[in-house]
């Protein structure tokens, strides 16, 4: 099989980066061909190996004349902020994404696309896919997925870039990923997108990262861990805090955090609220 991945941001540093990236990896594995798409700014390297093909979008040059755009408003990384797009910057991401979409497809000619993020890329180029289908019958079997990281729908929620554009495109799509079943109801109010065409695929774990160290920890503890972006706005004061208020009784408890952080001033707050919170 021949698949195309697509994300408007750089496949790394952030989860929906990483897991892209994991999920490239994993069909590896298995041997598939496979090509990327990916938004990058001007000084960035290729992320991948020799046998992925990859087509970037270059931010930060005299046709796109910003930098990459992230789902999120604090990115790890020089990016614009949706809520910033004005609609001639909006225009020249799109026909970006659409030079370079028609040029992978040429190349390449998938079997199945995977689009990160329900949102403008997506939109975008599912209205371009399906136009181009009329044309080209060795497109006519290729499925288009497009899968959510749940920041999409965020700002889909809070900012008015395009709705309708975005609402449309996302209705054309052969299916729709959701990383688990709330997620899979809020996309489903969202788009009113039909819930029998949502698939839940998880959210995924590196196991050569995160696996039980039954060397390291005793059978008689109790063990929480977290892995992601160690950040306020993923709930990890939250959870500090809930895991501080445990039943007493609960011997032995221990609390991991895994991940990276955007903000220093914040990541070492967060670091002083866990200090003493495990048996």
């Amino acid at each position: 099989m021949k698949i195309l991945h697509i994300t408007a941001q750089k496949p790394d540093s952030t989860g929906s980066g990483i897991y892209l990236k994991e999920t490239v990896a994993a069909f590896s594995r298995l041997n598939e061909e496979q090509a990327v798409i990916a938004g990058i700014n001007h000084d960035d390297q290729n992320f991948f190996e020799e046998d992925i093909a990859f087509f970037p979008v270059v931010f930060e040059t005299e046709a796109l004349d910003f930098p990459v755009v992230g789902m999120s408003d604090v990115m790890p990384y020089r990016a614009t902020r949706y809520r910033d797009v004005t609609d001639e910057m909006a225009e020249k991401f799109k026909q970006a994404f659409r030079a370079t979409f028609r040029s992978a497809l040429q190349a390449f000619t998938p079997d199945l696309i995977i689009c990160h993020h329900l949102y403008l890329m997506c939109s975008t180029l599912i209205h371009e896919f399906r136009s181009l289908q009329e044309t080209n019958p060795e497109l006519l079997n290729t499925k288009f997925l497009a899968l959510s990281h749940s920041t999409d729908l965020r700002q889909f929620k809070q900012i008015d870039l395009e709705h309708d554009f975005i609402y449309e495109g996302i209705n054309k799509l052969d299916g729709v990923l959701a990383l688990h079943e709330e997620q899979k109801a809020e996309i489903h109010a969202s788009f009113d997108y039909p819930l029998e065409q949502i698939f839940v695929v998880g959210t995924g774990f590196n196991e050569e990262l995160f696996y039980p160290d039954l060397k390291r920890h005793s059978q008689n503890e109790n063990i929480a861990c977290y892995a992601g972006k160690i950040w306020r706005k993923k709930g990890v004061s939250s959870l500090i805090k809930a895991w501080e208020k445990l039943d007493q009784g609960l011997a032995n408890k221990k609390l991991y955090l895994a991940g990276g952080y955007s903000d220093q001033a914040e990541y070492e707050g967060i670091v002083s609220e866990a200090q003493g919170v495990n048996d």
